[in-house]
Parts: structure tokens; sequence; C-alpha cells
């Protein structure tokens, strides 16, 4: 739902997603994913094709559990 509110920017999605979030994703990596799941949503929502998404998120992840796993996918 956030994605689908915040189709622009990147960061200010990255913060509502943290406000959101953090009241039932007390974890860093859930926060994370909830923020990866949200850009896939954003970015799905722009037309970007799966590869460009699958891109996007590798590059953006920071947390290696989760980057780990797209450089995979990206394969």
């Amino acid at each position: 739902m956030v994605a689908m509110c915040n189709l622009v920017s990147r960061e200010q999605l990255h913060k509502d997603i943290i406000k959101t979030a953090e009241i039932t994703h007390a974890h860093p990596e859930a926060i994370g994913g909830a923020f990866l799941i949200a850009r896939t949503t954003q970015l799905a929502i722009c037309g970007v094709e799966k590869i460009g998404i699958i891109q996007t998120l590798c590059n953006e992840s920071d947390l290696a559990v989760y980057k780990s796993k797209l450089v995979i996918m990206r394969l």
C-alpha cells in the first residue's frame, strides 16, 4: 500500500516503510525485507521489467541475507 502511494521517490518510500514497518517488524532484516517488497511493487507499477527490478534491488539492498539471494536470481 505504501508503494502505491509513493511512486516517485525511492528515498521517501524508504522513510515511509521504516515508519510503517517498525510498528510490527522490530528486526532490521524485517524492515529491509519490507522495503524490498515495497520497492518491487513501486518498480512494477512504474513498468520496470523483471530483470530491471532484480538488478535495482540487488544494487539497493545493503543486507547480505537479501543481496545474496538477489544476486542468484540475477544469474
